[in-house]
């Protein structure tokens, strides 16, 4: 499950707030009480339908149980009510690797193109404050960064490289 902030909600004094649903859902599954979790999530989605948190944590829980078309229904639910929820694409993308390279390619892009522009703005609201720190605390020699730029660059080399072999494989050689 996911540990994203969920959104606030206003509630009436000895109810339960929907972020607060959110993460005993959380942390239910990370104590390995999935029933309890799946339950608690679905109660988020009884009371605010759409919550984008609700169907992803859902949707993460499917894809852990093996359930892909349930994991992929979670996802599209979750990024249908935020287009720029990373997360969902991100993981949709995994699940879309093998039954449809293509719509994975073009989720991994998507999901690329908005962090970097998340990064961006973040950049940006940094220097307009005067903070001449590093963007978003990350030192010259981050092992992490150079871990994670490292597999972005993997993953775009293989995009480049897998969408022209598989349009090159559908060629016939003889009308060629």
């Amino acid at each position: 499950a996911d540990s994203t902030p969920a959104p606030t909600s206003s509630t009436a004094p000895g109810t339960v707030s929907i972020a607060d649903l959110l993460q005993l859902g959380i942390a239910s599954a990370q104590a390995g009480d999935i029933e309890q979790a799946v339950a608690t999530f679905e109660t988020v989605l009884a009371v605010e339908p759409g919550n984008a948190f609700a169907n992803y944590n859902l949707g993460v829980l499917a894809q852990q149980a093996g359930d892909t078309a349930a994991a992929i229904a979670y996802y599209d639910a979750a990024i249908a009510t935020d287009p720029n929820f990373t997360s969902a694409m991100y993981n949709k993308a995994i699940l879309l690797e093998e039954s449809d390279p293509d719509a994975a390619i073009e989720l991994y892009v998507s999901t690329c193109v908005l962090r970097r522009l998340d990064f961006q703005l973040s950049h940006a609201a940094h220097q307009a404050h005067g903070d001449g720190h590093h963007a978003l605390g990350v030192a010259p020699h981050d092992p992490a960064t150079f871990v994670l730029v490292a597999g972005l660059l993997a993953m775009v080399a293989l995009g480049a490289t897998l969408v022209p072999a598989r349009h090159a494989m559908r060629v016939n050689p003889v009308t060629a």
